[in-house]
């Protein structure tokens, strides 16, 4: 990761991108017939069977959103992107169709 020296570099990004994240995480569980959730947790438990149990870095990351100061480690902001990456590659192979 570039900025790993800069940690709070890393959660500045991480934080900055969660709400996003998030976002796209309920509508791709609507788009499966699933319930969003209405909180982080509930929203990736609701994929977790299809993005991994690593969804735990996501939940993590958004309760560190209201601390603009905080220090993200180099392998949590991996995970995060990992996961990131996941989400979106469920996007991009979602049947197209009547939905």
């Amino acid at each position: 990761v570039r900025f790993g020296e800069s940690m709070v570099t890393l959660g500045g990004f991480a934080a900055a991108s969660v709400g996003q994240l998030l976002v796209l995480l309920r509508c791709t569980a609507v788009l499966h017939g699933r319930m969003p959730g209405s909180t982080a947790a509930t929203t990736v438990a609701s994929l977790a069977d299809l993005l991994g149990e690593d969804g735990d870095v996501a939940v993590e990351i958004a309760g560190h959103r209201p601390d603009s100061e905080w220090p993200c480690p180099p392998a949590t902001f991996a995970r995060y992107l990992d996961y990131v990456r996941r989400a979106v590659e469920l996007v991009d192979h979602h049947p197209q169709g009547d939905h």
